[in-house]
C-alpha cells in the first residue's frame, strides 16, 4: 500500500497516509481529519496555538507524557519559545518513577526556559518556577525515599544519597527564585535528616562517615538561621498554660455541674 506524507489539521502532527482513503484518525491527538486536506497541509507551517492547548490542556490533566510530547514538537518549530520549555520540564519532572528519577532533567529545562523568558517576564516565571521545582523535588525524594526502603544494598544506599543530595540543591534553586518562602528551607532540613539517619536491612547497618555527618550538621545549623532570619520566632518554646490552675478549673467546672444536677433533682422532688 502506498503512504504519502501528511499533516495533522488539528495538532500538526506529521503523518504517512494512504491516498486512496478519504478519512483517517491523527495518531497524536485522536481528531478525524480528510486525508486529501492533510496532504495538503504537509510542509505547511505547524499551527503553534493549536498545540499549545492540546499541551497546557494534557499538562493540565496530569497527561505528562502527552504533554512532553507536544512541547517538544513545539520546540521543533521554535527553539527558543521559553513557554515550551518550561511546560515540557515540568511534564518531564512529573513523569519520574522510582527507577527513572527526571528530576534532573526538568531542572534543566526550567534553567533554559528562564534564560529564553522576556526580562519583562522573568520574575513571575521565578516565582512560578520556585513553587514548581519544590513540588517535584518533594514527590521526587519520595520515589527515592521509596525506593531505597524496598530495594535496600550498599550500591543503591550509595545512589539515594547522591539523588538526595541533588534534591537538596534543587530546593536550594528554589529558594534562589524565591527567598521569602520558608517552608522550601523546612524541607531541606526534613531531607538532610532523613538521608543522615542510619539505615538498616536484614541486620547490615547503612550510614555516612563521622566527617561527611559533621558537614550535614553544619549545613542544618546554617539553614536553621536562614530560617530564622525570615522567622525570628522559629524554634522558640510556646508559652504553656499553668496546667495547675487548668486542673482547678477543671474540678470546679464539675463541681458547679453537679450541684446544679442536684439542686434539678431536690426540685423534681419537692
Amino acid at each position: 500500500m502506498e503512504f504519502k506524507p501528511a499533516k495533522c489539521p488539528n495538532c500538526g502532527g506529521n503523518l504517512q497516509v494512504p491516498p486512496d482513503l478519504k478519512t483517517a484518525k491523527c495518531m497524536y491527538c485522536g481528531t478525524n481529519f480528510l486525508i486529501e486536506q492533510a496532504i495538503k497541509l504537509a510542509g505547511v507551517k505547524i499551527n503553534l496555538d493549536n498545540l499549545f492547548i492540546l499541551a497546557d490542556t494534557a499538562r493540565d490533566t496530569s497527561n505528562y507524557k502527552e504533554a512532553y510530547n507536544y512541547y517538544t514538537r513545539i520546540l521543533e518549530v521554535d527553539s527558543d519559545n521559553y513557554k515550551a520549555w518550561y511546560g515540557k520540564a515540568i511534564s518531564a519532572g512529573w513523569q519520574s518513577t522510582p527507577d527513572n528519577l527526571r528530576l534532573q532533567e526538568a531542572v534543566k529545562g526550567i534553567e533554559i526556559a528562564i534564560s529564553k523568558t522576556p526580562n519583562d517576564k522573568i520574575e513571575f516565571l521565578k516565582k512560578e518556577a520556585s513553587a514548581d521545582l519544590n513540588n517535584l523535588a518533594n514527590a521526587n525524594f519520595k520515589l527515592a525515599f521509596k525506593n531505597i526502603f524496598n530495594n535496600m544494598n550498599e550500591e543503591n544506599y550509595r545512589k539515594f544519597i547522591r539523588f538526595s543530595k541533588y534534591i537538596v540543591s534543587t530546593f536550594e534553586l528554589s529558594f534562589k527564585y524565591d527567598p521569602n518562602d520558608k517552608k522550601i528551607l523546612d524541607n531541606i532540613i526534613h531531607v538532610i535528616k532523613t538521608y543522615t539517619t542510619i539505615f538498616t536491612s536484614q541486620g547490615k547497618s547503612f550510614s555516612l562517615s563521622n566527617r561527611i555527618l559533621k558537614e550535614e550538621e553544619r549545613y542544618l545549623l546554617q539553614t536553621k538561621e536562614r530560617i530564622k532570619q525570615l522567622d525570628p520566632n522559629y524554634l522558640k518554646k510556646p508559652k504553656h498554660l499553668n496546667t495547675r490552675y487548668i486542673s482547678i478549673g477543671n474540678i470546679i467546672f464539675i463541681s458547679v455541674i453537679f450541684i446544679l444536677i442536684g439542686l434539678f433533682v431536690w426540685f423534681q422532688n419537692h
